[in-house]
């Protein structure tokens, strides 16, 4: 696919300059043809679709039933698709107890966390650091005397399969923590990121340690310290099986900088720092992590955790455009990735939603992801009459606040006019959203 950066940048902009002139469709159409014919969309490849959801009509459109990549536009259908069937005061709740009994301050028995695909033990809401949940465990469990676990720590990860790397994914991005694995337990968006420091002389390796001292992957560190100043360069690759990051580069003297990496084990990761931080706290575990993926057949619960709920938690995907989000969420939909991708179709199709639409995943990031700017109009437009729109549009950018139109649409008189969604890959740059007019109504648009 060709470059189109350049109209999806422009288009929403345009779009507000018109409705602050007060144009109506016909005027708006003749100004929107011209710049299909201007040297700013020569040579790209280009889809438009701008709808009046009100009354699911298409205001104006430019090959609207092409078949196009969303990239993360993708997001905006695992999200419409998960306050659909979950509802925006979802509550993801995990499980835990035991097959054994309390004695002399001592579980004997198994520990057991029932994942429940909780994806929010992240920064964005524990911002001192995601273990600070396994610390509030560990007073839980001491609150009930327990001092000692003389068994296994288990994690049930029966509710959906475990994904450790996408298919259809480009083999390239797999190395980075924006590709993360999925799974039932996941931990720190499903990545180790890495700090990284130049030494104080040109020659020497530059220091690297993982956040808040995550010790799972094994890490071989080869960044050296050059005289230049800044960064210089780098990258890190993970071995075959995961187990392993090599980082790679060079920074100038004293730079700092940030490398993250997938986690392909979400629910080993998820448990092994789940231990770590149980020890410090001064709970002892004498048995082995382990993964059970059929229903406990023994458990006494012990307490139950829950999530922030899904309208807390969209606007940190779709603002964001966190990719382990919207795999969380589709495979919580499904349940599963492969059952989720159906889910997505069956409401399109249960809806009557016309175009083309062919999802992969939900986050976007694969190629094979296609879609019609008619489709996705369409979409759009379903929304704004579900009675949970207002949290979905809540949970979009907006130009100058949070997220990834906060550099974008500076000269934009009102924020409050526009809230988008990007969606980009290698050569690919859309942008959708919804813009207010005039007179207040919402209009939607796809670039």
């Amino acid at each position: 696919m060709r470059l189109r950066a350049l109209l999806a940048l422009f288009m929403l902009s345009l779009f507000s300059q018109l409705f602050a002139q007060g144009l109506d469709a016909t005027n708006l159409g003749r100004e929107l043809q011209k710049l299909m014919g201007s040297s700013l969309v020569k040579g790209a490849e280009v889809a438009v679709g701008f709808y009046n959801p009100a009354n699911f009509t298409q205001v104006w459109e430019y090959r609207s039933d092409e078949s196009m990549m969303p990239a993360s536009l993708q997001k905006l259908y695992t999200g419409i698709g998960a306050l659909e069937i979950l509802g925006p005061q979802y509550r993801f709740t995990t499980r835990i107890g035991t097959n054994g009994e309390i004695s002399n301050s001592t579980l004997k028995g198994d520990l057991i966390i029932i994942g429940g695909g909780d994806p929010s033990w992240m920064e964005d809401f524990h911002p001192q650091g995601p273990h600070k949940v396994f610390e509030a465990w560990a007073d839980s469990l001491r609150a009930l005397g327990i001092r000692k676990i003389d068994g296994n720590l288990i994690g049930n990860i029966s509710l959906f399969p475990t994904q450790a790397k996408h298919p259809l994914w480009e083999e390239h991005n797999l190395h980075y923590g924006f590709s993360p694995g999925v799974g039932a337990l996941c931990f720190n968006e499903n990545m180790v990121r890495y700090e990284l420091k130049g030494a104080s002389k040109a020659g020497q390796k530059a220091s690297a340690a993982p956040s808040y001292g995550y010790q799972f992957l094994k890490m071989n560190n080869q960044v050296q310290t050059v005289a230049d100043k800044g960064s210089a360069g780098t990258w890190l690759r993970l071995s075959e099986d995961g187990s392993t990051v090599t980082l790679h580069g060079k920074l100038g003297i004293n730079t700092t900088q940030r490398l993250s990496t997938a986690v392909q084990n979400p629910p080993l990761f998820t448990l092994s720092i789940m231990r770590d931080t149980f020890s410090k706290k001064g709970i002892t575990i004498t048995g082995k992590i382990l993964l059970e993926e059929t229903p406990s057949n023994s458990f006494t619960n012990l307490f139950n955790f829950s999530s922030p709920t899904l309208a807390e938690i969209l606007p940190v995907m779709q603002k964001f455009s966190s990719n382990m989000l919207a795999e969380q969420l589709l495979s919580q939909i499904g349940p599963g990735a492969d059952a989720g991708v159906g889910k997505l179709k069956g409401l399109v199709t249960q809806n009557r939603i016309r175009g083309k639409f062919n999802p992969v995943d939900g986050s976007g990031l694969s190629r094979q992801n296609l879609c019609s700017a008619s489709n996705l109009g369409a979409a759009l437009c379903l929304a704004k009459h579900r009675d949970w729109f207002a949290v979905f549009l809540q949970s979009l950018a907006m130009p100058g606040d949070k997220g990834t139109l906060r550099a974008r649409f500076p000269n934009l008189k009102g924020k409050s006019q526009l809230y988008g969604k990007t969606g980009s890959l290698r050569d690919v740059s859309n942008l959708a959203g919804y813009l207010r007019a005039q007179d207040g109504e919402l209009y939607k648009t796809f670039a």
